[in-house]
């Protein structure tokens, strides 16, 4: 588990880890910067329980995406890295356990999605790529399918215009599917935090929050992730 707190009058990143019955293992470490505000955090864990953690910290100029690594035991492998501007990340293992990340990136023009490939010492194997930018782009997510192809998904809100896209990538980064809208008008209003899963048989499951029906409900949609299939709305 990872957040972010205030106990100091800064906001600090935490990490524990707990077994099946949320029992702690490890208690509460400190895995930012002491004295340097931190938010936004995303975790992965791969194949051999190192955990994989990146976060937005205001060290030295505002939106630092950083980057820690810890072993199984909590110890610290790689601590405070820093990968451009960014926050909000997804991140997710792939069977050679290389560590893929989608996050928004505020520096301009306009919020961009984001992608970046990781090896286990956190040196960057692909990207920055830009998948998506667009004034009104927040918070990206991410599955990884059993071909080991990613599905990412945004929303997207300016003015009157807003939706969700969706791209579906490779572990290098190269488009299958190119960005495209898969919720729209009437369908949405607001459009917000939107999570995607896939099951066993590789369909895409998608939920978010909206406000089409004058409150913040949230909302499910089903894809069937084969060429020529229909959606089940």
């Amino acid at each position: 588990v990872i957040w972010d707190e205030t106990p100091s009058g800064y906001n600090q990143m935490n990490f524990t880890r707990l077994d099946s019955l949320g029992s702690p293992i490890i208690e509460k470490i400190e895995v930012s910067i002491p004295g340097i505000y931190a938010y936004w955090p995303g975790i992965g864990v791969d194949s051999f329980a190192n955990v994989h953690m990146a976060y937005r910290s205001d060290s030295g100029f505002s939106n630092r995406l950083t980057y820690t690594k810890l072993d199984r035991d909590g110890n610290v492998l790689i601590s405070n890295r820093f990968f451009g501007t960014g926050g909000l990340p997804t991140m997710i293992a792939d069977p050679d356990q290389n560590m893929h990340m989608v996050y928004p990136d505020p520096a301009g023009p306009g919020m961009s999605v984001e992608y970046l490939k990781l090896d286990q010492g956190g040196n960057i194997l692909v990207g920055p790529l830009t998948l998506s930018v667009h004034v009104g782009n927040f918070r990206p997510h991410m599955a990884m399918d059993s071909l080991y192809y990613l599905h990412v998904v945004w929303a997207f809100i300016s003015g009157d215009s807003s939706g969700l896209m969706y791209t579906k990538i490779d572990t290098l980064g190269n488009e299958v599917i190119p960005p495209i809208v898969v919720v729209g008008p009437p369908y949405c209003v607001y459009p917000y935090e939107p999570r995607i899963a896939v099951d066993l048989s590789n369909r895409l499951h998608l939920i978010w929050k909206d406000q089409r029906l004058n409150a913040e409900d949230i909302f499910y949609k089903r894809g069937e992730n084969e060429p020529g299939i229909e959606e089940t709305s």
